[in-house]
C-alpha cells in the first residue's frame, strides 16, 4: 500500500511541475559548447506534458550528459530518442539538429568514421542550402576531405551565406566557429578579421560570448593597426555579453587576455582554474599530471593551455622546472590523442583536422630546448616517438596488423570483417533512417570491442610500440654507417634531426624556413617539367645547402630522410652537393636515399621478414591505346591513356632475369593481379597511373578487364589483400604523390601498399618518360639481383644512366625513390631443380629395387 501513496505522490509532484512550466523548447545550438539545456526536474516535466516534443527532453538528457563526462548515458539517451525520430519526417528540423549535436560528440570521442555516417545523413535529408546542411558538409569534409578541399568548401559556404537574406547571426557565427576547427590558422584568422561583427543581432548570449572569444583568440595575434582596432572592439563586446557564471570558458577568456599582456602569473593562475573546473582542484603541476594520468578523458584544449602556461614561466626566471611540467603534461595530452588514433583500424583513412593537432610540435620544441639544457636524449625520444605516432600512426597500425594477419587466421578475419562494417559506415544510403546508421554503428563498435578483448596482446603492443630510443636508432645506424636526417616542419618552425654512428643533433632552422619552401615549390614544378638546367641548377644547390648546412661532410654513403608536410615534395636524389663552379655532384648519385614517413615506420618495416609463397617476381605490362578517361578518373578526365612503347621491354627484361608470373597485353588483368599478388615476393607493375591530390585513396594504376579495357586499381582497394612482398615497384607516373592527409602526410599508392603489407616500395614523384625508366629499371635489378638493398641499387641506376647520358636532365632519372625497410630483397631466380631430381632418383630407385624383386622371383621358379 505504501507504494501506492509513494507513486500517487510522485504523480502530483510531476503534475504540479507541468502545470507550473511550458514545454521546456530551448534551443538546440549547431556548436557543443554553447550548448544550455534545462535541469533534469524541467526536463522530466517535458517528457510528462503530453503537449511537449519528446526529443527535447532527449537531448537535454544528451547534453547534460556530456556536460558530466557521462558519455554513456549520452549514447543511452541518443538510443532511447531513435523511435521518436524515426516517426518523424526525415527533413523535421528537430530531429536533424538532433543527429547533428550527436555527430559532434562521437567527433570529440574521436569516432570520426561514425561521425561522418550521421553528417552524411543530416546533409542529405536538411533543406539546400540552409545552415544545418552547410555545417554537416563541413563536418563530413574534416572526417575526409584534403585540407585544400575543406578550405574551399568553406570559401563556397561563406560566399552563399553572403548572398542569402535568411542566414541568422546566430548561424553565421556558427559556421565560422565550425570552420575554425578545420582550418589553416591564416586562413580562419582572414575569416574572422572579415566577419568579426557577425555577432550583431545574435540572440544567444552564450553563441555570442564564444564568438568572441575564438575572434580574440586568432585577431590578437595579428600585429596590424587594423587588427589591434577589431580587437579593441571585440573585447568591449565580450566584456559586456561575457557569461561570468560559466567559469570555464571566462576562465579561458581571461587566460588569453592575460597572455597577450604577458602577464604570465595570470596567464598560468585562470589556465589552472579552467582545468580545474574540468578535472577537480589540484596544488600544483606535479598533483595535476598525477591527476591526468588517471583520467579516463582527457580535456585536451584545457590540459594544453595549462601545460602552455607553465612553459611561460621560464619567461619570470623561474627555472627548468616550469619546462619539464610542461613537456610532461603536454606528453600526457598527446599520448591520449595517440591512443585514440592506433586503435582505429581506420587511422589511415580518416581525416581529422582539429587544429589541436598542429600543436603536435610543441613538443618537440621543448625536447629539444630540454636536450639542449640537460643532454638527456630521453626528452628528444619522447617528443619525437609522439611525432612519430602522428604521422604514421596508420602505417604502424597495418604494419603490425598485417604482420598478424599473416600468421593468425582468425585475427585476419576479425580486421577483414572491421574494415568491411567501418566501410559500410563510409556509404551511407540517402534512404537509410538514423535507427538504420545507429544499429551499423552498434555493429561496428560490439566487434571492434570483441576484437580488443580477444587479442589484447596486439592493442597493448600498439599503443606502446610507437616509442623510439634515439641512442638505439643511432646504434642500429652505427652497423652499416647509415645516417638518418630527419626533417620537421609546420607553419612556424622547421627543425632538423641528424643522427650518424657518433652524432645526435637537433637543429632549430626557422629562419630558413621560407626560402626551403619556396624553393621546393619551386624545384618541384620545375625538374618533372624539363626545365632548364640553369633554372633549376641553381634551386638545388641552394636547398641543398640550406637543409645539409653544417652537416654536408658527415653523411655516409646510405642516408634515411624523413620528410613531412609540404617537404615531401623535395627531390632530394636531384639536389646538387656541387659549387658554383664545380662539376655536377647530385646527392641521389652520391649517397644511396631512402625515403621514410617516420622513424619508427622505418624501424618496423625493417625488422619484417616475409616469407611468400614464391620469392619470384609477378610482372605486368598491359597495353593501351589511347582510351580517353571518363569524368570519374579525376583531374585527368578528357585524357587519353597513350600507349607504353617499352613497359613490355621493361618486363620482358624481369623476364629474363628470373622465373615467376608475367602477364603481358591483354593478359595483363585485374583479375590475374588479384589472384597472384598475395604469392609472391616481389611485384613489378608497369603502366599508367593517376594521383590523386584532393583524396589520395582515389589514387590509382590502371591495370584491364577480361576484354581489354582499362580498369583501375585504386589506393583503396590495394589493401584488400595481405601481401608478402620484399618489394613493390610502381613503375608509373607520380605513383609517389598523393592527397595531403592531416596527420599521415601524403597518402597515395606507396602509402596503400605499405600499409598492404609491403617491406618496401619503389615509386615516382612525376610523370616519368618511359624508354628511360625501362633503362633506369634494367639496372636498379642488376643491383637487386648482387644483393644490394633497394636505396642502393637505385643509386646504382641514376648513376649508371647519367653515365650513359651524361646530359640528361634530372626528370629523366631522379623520379624514383625507395621507401620503407631497405634490406637486400629475398629472390630465388630460379626455379629449383631439385623436387624434380628428387622425385626421379626416387623413382628410378623404386624401380631397380621392384626389378630386383621380380628377378629373384624368376630365378627361384
Amino acid at each position: 500500500m505504501k507504494y501506492f501513496y509513494l507513486s500517487l505522490l510522485l504523480f502530483t509532484c510531476a503534475s504540479s511541475i507541468v502545470a507550473k512550466n511550458d514545454c521546456c523548447d530551448f534551443t538546440i545550438h549547431y556548436f557543443n559548447l554553447a550548448q544550455e539545456a534545462p535541469e533534469e526536474e524541467e526536463l522530466a516535466a517535458c517528457y510528462l506534458n503530453a503537449g511537449c516534443d519528446k526529443l527535447y527532453y532527449f537531448a537535454g538528457k544528451m547534453i547534460n550528459a556530456c556536460k558530466k563526462g557521462d558519455m554513456e548515458a549520452m549514447h543511452n539517451n541518443f538510443e532511447d530518442a531513435l523511435p521518436i525520430i524515426d516517426n518523424h519526417p526525415k527533413e523535421y528540423e528537430l530531429s536533424l539538429r538532433f543527429a547533428y549535436l550527436y555527430a559532434s560528440y562521437l567527433e570529440e570521442e574521436g569516432e570520426l568514421v561514425i561521425a561522418s555516417a550521421y553528417y552524411s545523413y543530416v546533409k542529405n535529408n536538411a533543406k539546400s542550402k540552409t545552415t544545418l546542411q552547410y555545417l554537416a558538409k563541413i563536418g563530413h569534409a574534416g572526417v575526409y576531405a584534403s585540407e585544400e578541399a575543406t578550405v574551399s568548401l568553406v570559401h563556397d559556404v561563406m560566399k552563399s551565406i553572403n548572398y542569402s537574406t535568411s542566414i541568422t547571426a546566430d548561424q553565421r557565427m556558427a559556421i565560422i566557429i565550425r570552420s575554425g576547427y578545420l582550418l589553416p590558422f591564416e586562413v580562419i584568422t582572414d575569416l574572422y578579421q572579415e566577419n568579426y561583427r557577425a555577432y550583431e543581432g545574435s540572440k544567444s548570449k552564450s553563441l555570442k560570448n564564444l564568438f568572441l572569444t575564438h575572434a580574440e583568440h586568432h585577431i590578437s595575434q595579428i600585429p596590424s593597426v587594423l587588427g589591434q582596432k577589431i580587437l579593441r572592439e571585440i573585447r568591449e563586446k565580450s566584456n559586456e555579453y561575457s557569461l561570468r557564471e560559466k567559469k570555464t570558458l571566462w576562465n579561458k577568456i581571461l587566460a588569453q587576455r592575460a597572455l597577450q599582456s604577458h602577464d604570465y602569473e595570470g596567464y598560468l593562475e585562470f589556465s589552472k582554474l579552467a582545468l580545474e573546473n574540468k578535472v577537480g582542484p589540484f596544488e600544483s603541476a606535479a598533483q595535476s599530471i598525477k591527476k591526468l594520468k588517471l583520467l579516463e578523458r582527457n580535456y585536451i584544449h584545457d590540459v594544453f593551455r595549462y601545460a602552455n602556461s607553465n612553459l611561460y614561466q621560464t619567461r619570470l626566471g623561474k627555472g627548468i622546472v616550469p619546462v619539464i611540467n610542461a613537456f610532461d603534461i603536454y606528453e600526457i595530452g598527446f599520448s591520449y590523442l595517440l591512443k585514440i588514433k592506433l586503435q582505429s583500424v581506420n587511422s589511415l583513412v580518416s581525416e581529422n583536422k582539429n587544429k589541436v593537432l598542429t600543436k603536435k610540435y610543441t613538443p618537440l620544441i621543448v625536447g629539444t630546448y630540454l636536450y639542449q639544457n640537460t643532454n638527456d636524449p630521453s626528452y628528444l625520444s619522447r617528443s619525437i616517438s609522439l611525432l612519430d605516432g602522428f604521422s604514421s600512426g596508420g602505417s604502424q597500425y597495418w604494419t603490425l596488423a598485417r604482420e598478424r594477419m599473416r600468421r593468425d587466421k582468425g585475427f585476419a578475419a576479425a580486421i577483414e570483417k572491421e574494415q568491411a562494417l567501418a566501410e559500410a559506415m563510409k556509404h551511407i544510403a540517402p534512404q537509410m533512417t538514423l535507427t538504420e546508421i545507429h544499429r551499423q554503428q552498434q555493429d561496428l563498435i560490439t566487434h571492434r570491442d570483441k576484437i580488443q578483448e580477444d587479442f589484447p596482446d596486439f592493442f597493448e603492443q600498439l599503443t606502446t610500440g610507437y616509442k623510439i630510443d634515439l641512442e638505439e636508432v643511432q646504434s642500429d645506424l652505427t652497423v652499416d654507417t647509415t645516417g638518418l636526417v630527419s626533417f620537421y616542419l609546420n607553419n612556424a618552425i622547421l627543425y632538423r634531426l641528424f643522427i650518424s654512428p657518433d652524432t645526435i643533433a637537433i637543429t632549430p632552422m626557422n629562419e630558413s624556413r621560407s626560402e626551403v619552401l619556396a624553393l621546393t615549390e619551386e624545384l618541384a614544378e620545375a625538374i618533372p617539367a624539363g626545365k632548364s638546367a640553369e633554372l633549376t641548377k641553381k634551386a638545388s644547390r641552394r636547398l641543398y645547402q640550406l637543409l645539409f648546412t653544417g652537416i654536408d661532410s658527415l653523411l655516409s654513403e646510405r642516408l634515411h630522410v624523413v620528410t613531412n608536410g609540404k617537404l615531401e615534395a623535395i627531390p632530394f636524389a636531384a639536389l646538387r652537393r656541387d659549387t658554383a663552379s664545380g662539376a655536377p655532384r647530385y646527392l641521389g648519385i652520391e649517397c644511396a636515399i631512402s625515403s621514410q614517413s617516420s622513424i619508427r615506420e622505418m624501424q618496423m618495416l625493417e625488422a619484417l621478414d616475409l616469407a611468400p609463397r614464391y620469392a619470384q617476381p609477378l610482372g605486368m605490362a598491359p597495353s593501351f591505346t589511347n582510351e580517353l578517361l571518363q569524368a570519374s578518373d579525376l583531374r585527368q578526365a578528357g585524357f587519353k591513356l597513350p600507349p607504353l612503347v617499352f613497359n613490355t621491354e621493361e618486363v620482358r627484361d624481369l623476364e629474363d632475369r628470373s622465373a615467376g608470373q608475367y602477364y603481358f597485353d591483354g593478359t595483363a588483368t585485374i583479375d590475374h593481379y588479384i589472384e597472384d599478388a598475395s604469392d609472391y615476393g616481389i611485384i613489378h607493375l608497369a603502366t599508367h597511373a593517376i594521383s590523386s591530390q584532393t583524396d589520395g585513396l582515389r589514387s590509382h594504376l590502371y591495370l584491364l578487364d577480361d576484354s581489354g579495357e582499362p580498369v583501375q586499381l585504386y589506393a583503396s582497394d590495394i589493401g584488400d589483400q595481405t601481401l608478402n612482398a620484399n618489394l613493390v615497384v610502381l613503375s608509373a607516373c607520380e605513383t609517389g604523390g598523393g592527397g595531403r592527409h592531416a596527420t599521415e602526410g601524403r597518402v597515395g599508392l606507396t602509402k596503400a601498399y605499405l600499409a598492404a603489407g609491403a617491406r618496401s616500395v619503389v615509386s615516382s614523384n612525376w610523370a616519368v618518360d618511359d624508354h628511360a625508366t625501362a633503362e633506369l629499371m634494367g639496372s636498379f635489378y642488376e643491383q637487386l639481383e648482387q644483393g644490394h638493398p633497394p636505396h642502393e641499387a637505385l643509386q646504382y641506376s641514376r648513376k649508371t644512366y647519367l653515365e650513359r647520358h651524361p646530359d640528361a636532365a634530372p626528370y629523366k632519372w631522379a623520379a624514383f625513390e625507395a621507401h620503407g625497410g631497405m634490406k637486400p630483397v629475398t629472390w630465388k631466380q630460379h626455379d629449383s631443380m631439385w623436387p624434380s631430381l628428387g622425385y626421379g632418383a626416387a623413382v628410378a630407385f623404386l624401380s631397380v629395387i621392384l626389378g630386383s624383386y621380380f628377378s629373384r622371383r624368376r630365378i627361384n621358379k
